[in-house]
């Protein structure tokens, strides 16, 4: 096709476009049945949306391999039987640059070409990137100051947040060592030999070291517990081969590395507990109170000398071995403030999440009434007669544990209340499935597949990543068998 074109276009002034497009089209059937699946899942989504009560949007930004950025829309819809889906909503190439009025654009232009009802938004959660929370030019303050879009709240993602936090743990004294001991053991691939066999022969917990990638938030909290559990086959290993550190004989840096160990565990284990899909936000406001109540038993236990929560710690000693504990009180400290100012937004929901998740637990009606109505945009007095009127309701009160509770609460005598409770589980915590969805193009679109242009990867990902299943039914009985008849 191609040669023939060369000489087909040989006088054309755009033969250079025309090349470009012909070397870019699809030439695989499959191509045209992934469209239909595509179109089919889309025009379900298309219906929800218009079907659902309230819905929430998650936004990431990311490039594929041949450097073209991508916006991963995800969207999570509650219906009137409080049921909820989550899907993908749009993958969005964005050309030249990424800056929040392109984000802003490209966003704008679709949702006008889906006439999404942008009056049942509820928020919007983004990984709090400058493009995305700017002031002024930022996507969310584009949003807010566009009169086609509702008031509507807005998070940093709740697992970014806790990635940072964890950067306030100072201990690079550590990690430095611990890094250049793992890539003096593994950069030489006769060392690297070296090192697996020596590890087999003594039948070691593990087999081998990982490398350390900063980038990557689990990275850490893998490379130390790994070197901890090998740290006596470590250092004889190098022993035998003259290379000595003196960190790994002293009592300090070892209680150091101890700790370090633990408290990063606890951290990623923290972090794996918010991953994940269909995880609401008052479980994640849930999960990092209990974690910030976690800190100051830690910090109180430190203070004493009592490691039972610092297994590697106690361990060192258990060894006798003398060390200060005044910068892991410090670090503890500095956590808890951390968790406090970044964490600070939820701070805001809490007393309508704890009101929702227990309505007949004594509270002040008066002060729920108003953290309702400065959210959500409704009448302080209304709130206030729903509430003391669910609370004085017998039959309701008798089915209060149920865990489907809201869902037994009539719309029409309680529509603030109701409302309330279908909006906040509508709203994503985190973006945890855009970057599932980044995963998957990363995976679609490879360095031997860099000829996908953007429509087809929009369609790829769409139908592989999708929780609806194509209606295959209407789309055989529309597929011609013969198409060029």
């Amino acid at each position: 096709m191609v040669a023939v074109a060369e000489t087909l276009f040989q006088d054309f002034k755009n033969k250079s476009d025309i090349m470009t497009a012909i070397q870019d089209l699809q030439l695989s059937g499959n191509t045209r049945r992934i469209e239909a699946m595509s179109d089919d899942v889309c025009h379900q989504m298309k219906r929800d949306v218009h079907q659902c009560e309230f819905f929430s949007l998650q936004f990431d930004e990311s490039t594929d391999v041949v450097d073209t950025a991508h916006l991963n829309i995800f969207i999570r819809m509650i219906f009137k039987d409080t049921s909820i889906k989550e899907d993908l909503f749009a993958v969005l190439p964005l050309k030249g640059k990424t800056r929040g009025e392109d984000i802003y654009q490209a966003f704008k232009d679709y949702i006008q070409q889906l006439n999404v009802p942008l009056h049942k938004l509820v928020s919007i959660t983004t990984d709090g990137a400058p493009a995305m929370v700017g002031s002024k030019l930022g996507f969310i303050s584009l949003c807010r100051n566009d009169p086609a879009f509702p008031p509507f709240l807005n998070y940093h993602c709740v697992i970014h947040q806790e990635s940072l936090c964890s950067k306030v743990i100072d201990f690079h004294h550590v990690m430095k060592v611990v890094v250049k001991i793992v890539n003096s053991i593994r950069a030489r691939p006769l060392q690297h030999r070296l090192f697996k066999a020596f590890l087999d022969e003594f039948d070691a917990q593990y087999k081998d070291l990982p490398f350390y990638t900063e980038v990557r938030w689990l990275s850490r909290g893998k490379l130390l517990q790994r070197f901890q559990d090998l740290l006596p086959e470590i250092s004889q290993f190098l022993e035998e081969k003259d290379e000595l550190y003196s960190e790994l004989y002293d009592s300090q840096w070892l209680a150091d590395l101890a700790f370090l160990t633990d408290m990063t565990s606890k951290l990623n284990n923290l972090n794996l507990e918010l991953q994940g899909q269909d995880k609401t936000i008052t479980q994640m406001i849930g999960t990092i109170n209990a974690f910030k109540e976690k800190l100051k038993m830690w910090l109180c236990h430190l203070k004493r000398n009592v490691f039972h929560h610092f297994s590697s710690l106690q361990k060192r000693q258990e060894e006798l071995l003398t060390f200060k504990i005044d910068a892991y009180i410090g670090t503890c400290e500095k956590l808890i403030r951390d968790f406090d100012k970044r964490f600070a937004d939820f701070q805001i929901i809490e007393p309508v999440v704890t009101f929702l998740s227990n309505p007949f637990m004594d509270t002040d009606v008066c002060y729920t009434a108003e953290q309702i109505a400065n959210i959500f945009k409704v009448s302080v007095l209304e709130v206030e007669n729903e509430i003391i009127t669910l609370r004085t309701d017998v039959q309701l009160k008798s089915r209060s544990l149920q865990n489907d509770f809201w869902k037994l609460v009539e719309i029409c005598k309680f529509p603030i209340l109701k409302g309330t409770s279908q909006r906040l589980n509508s709203c994503f915590g985190s973006t945890y499935l855009c970057e599932s969805g980044f995963s998957a193009m990363k995976i679609l679109k490879s360095k031997y597949r860099t000829r996908l242009n953007d429509d087809h990867l929009g369609e790829c990902m769409r139908v592989a990543i999708t929780n609806y299943t194509p209606d295959f039914q209407k789309l055989a009985e529309n597929m011609q068998c013969q198409i060029s008849h």
